[in-house]
């Protein structure tokens, strides 16, 4: 019973936010029976934007250029304020960003694998949890190497707070990240042409997968799926640029980052359950307006078919009372 009522929560979220997106009204929120209090940070009020993160640089075969280690201390200081403003994330004051960086293949190669828990895939970079510490080979990609800092840092400091995400929206949120470009006045997060392109490819073919099947993998499923395809990563990077192409799409991505560091006892279940999109109609009355399949993966797909833009970025606090009428909503159904 506890998990049929927990599990549509996230659902929930998600619905809310697009119907609002679709019918640009704040206030008429259509709620169904499933619904449970927003999970919050106690970091929402311990938030301080003006304590920067301790960035160590680990050269293990030589310096970084005084101006590539300038471009990512800038970029990783910024998105440390983004994880703060946007998702509500706190910091301790002590909070380092250790970046163990290697000139030489083989050796990055020898490294990471006595410190990965299980084998991975060919890469130029990852996070290890258990260090707390992105490694990367640097290579002769200067860019490359500093888009691999910026999706490992994600990962970083997404996993500070949770023991426990979905893949799909781990990997979506380092992916948008990956694409950080701070060189302007204004951060912006530039589009990836290539999966772009590909999905909208496989939308023509009518190849893009069910978004309830894709959502309700278990972690195990994705990671499988990931090391003989490239749709999973694809497809996490496209719902999370689509979310948080608006300020409401931000605020999915916070609640669902509030819900797993609340409930990670059951990563399995949890992921098995993100989105219960057989009950989208019930939830939002789509059937008023004129919806024949669900909402969401509806909206998605027709964004999919439209020319992807750059996102320019701000470090605005969303508004802590965003979800004040939803829950004043589920106080007055409960005393019916």
């Amino acid at each position: 019973m506890l998990r049929k009522l927990l599990f549509p929560f996230l659902s929930l979220l998600v619905l809310i936010n697009i119907y609002e997106l679709r019918t640009k009204s704040s206030t008429s929120y259509q709620l169904g029976a499933f619904s449970l209090p927003r999970v919050l940070f106690s970091s929402e009020l311990t938030r301080d934007t003006n304590h920067l993160p301790a960035i160590q640089f680990l050269e293990e075969d030589r310096p970084l250029s005084p101006r590539t280690e300038r471009y990512l201390r800038k970029g990783i200081n910024f998105m440390h304020k983004f994880y703060i403003t946007k998702f509500g994330y706190a910091f301790p004051k002590d909070f380092t960003v250790k970046i163990r960086v290697f000139r030489d293949l083989s050796d990055y190669q020898n490294y990471t694998s006595q410190v990965a828990s299980s084998p991975i895939k060919a890469h130029i970079g990852l996070y290890v949890h258990h260090l707390q510490e992105i490694i990367v080979w640097q290579g002769p990609d200067s860019l490359r190497f500093m888009k691999t800092v910026f999706h490992e840092t994600s990962h970083l400091m997404l996993r500070s707070q949770s023991n426990f995400c979905p893949r799909w929206l781990n990997e979506g949120l380092s992916e948008y990240f990956e694409e950080l470009d701070v060189t302007g006045e204004v951060p912006v997060i530039n589009p990836q042409p290539r999966k772009d392109l590909r999905l909208k490819e496989r939308l023509a073919k009518g190849e893009i997968p069910c978004l309830n099947d894709y959502l309700t993998q278990t972690n195990r499923q994705w990671s499988r799926a990931d090391n003989s395809s490239d749709s999973p990563r694809m497809i996490a990077w496209s719902l999370v640029y689509y979310l948080m192409e608006k300020e409401e799409g931000q605020q999915v991505v916070k609640d669902m980052l509030h819900y797993f560091k609340r409930y990670q006892s059951s990563p399995d279940q949890i992921t098995q359950t993100v989105n219960t999109f057989t009950e989208m109609d019930s939830l939002t009355q789509a059937s008023a307006l004129g919806a024949n399949e669900p909402i969401l993966e509806q909206d998605w797909l027709q964004w999919i078919g439209q020319q992807r833009m750059p996102q320019s970025l701000d470090t605005k606090v969303l508004p802590s009372d965003y979800w004040l009428e939803v829950r004043k909503w589920i106080a007055l159904n409960q005393r019916k």
